[in-house]
C-alpha cells in the first residue's frame, strides 16, 4: 500500500508547480519552536526532501531520471515516513503531521483496520476497529 502511495505522490509532484508545493509546507513560524517534537523535526525533513524532489521532478524526463529521483529523494522520503509513523504522538501537531505523511498530503488513505495512523487515532480516542 505504501508503494502505491509513493507512486501516487511521485505523479502528484510532477504535476504540481514547485510554488504550489511550497504553499503546502509547514509554516515557518512553527520551525522556530524550541520544544519541537521528534515527529515534527522528522516531518520538516520529510517536507524538505519532498520539496526538493518536486523541484527536480519538474525538469526530469525519462526512466533514467525516475531512477535518479528514487535514489536521491523518494527512498529518503519513505525512510522518514517510516520513522515518523513509528513514533508516538505527543501533541495535536504530531498527529496532524503524521496524518499528512500517511495520506501523502491527502492524496491517498491507508486501510482503517491496518493503517498506522488509524490505529493510533483509535488508541488516542479509545475507539475500536
Amino acid at each position: 500500500m505504501a508503494d502505491a502511495i509513493d507512486k501516487g505522490r511521485r505523479a502528484l509532484f510532477q504535476a504540481i508547480p514547485v510554488a504550489g508545493l511550497a504553499a503546502m509546507s509547514v509554516p515557518a513560524m512553527a520551525a522556530a519552536e524550541t520544544d519541537e517534537t521528534p515527529v515534527l523535526a522528522l516531518f520538516r525533513q520529510h517536507c524538505a526532501v519532498e520539496a526538493a524532489a518536486a523541484a527536480q521532478a519538474s525538469v526530469a524526463t525519462g526512466r533514467d531520471q525516475d531512477d535518479e529521483l528514487d535514489r536521491r529523494f523518494y527512498e529518503r522520503s519513505a525512510e522518514l515516513r517510516e520513522q515518523i509513523m513509528a513514533l508516538p504522538c505527543t501533541c495535536a501537531a504530531d498527529f496532524a503531521a503524521k496524518l499528512l505523511v500517511d495520506t501523502g498530503n491527502g492524496c491517498g488513505f491507508s486501510d482503517w483496520e491496518t493503517g498506522a495512523i488509524w490505529a493510533e487515532a483509535r488508541a488516542l480516542t479509545g475507539a475500536s476497529a
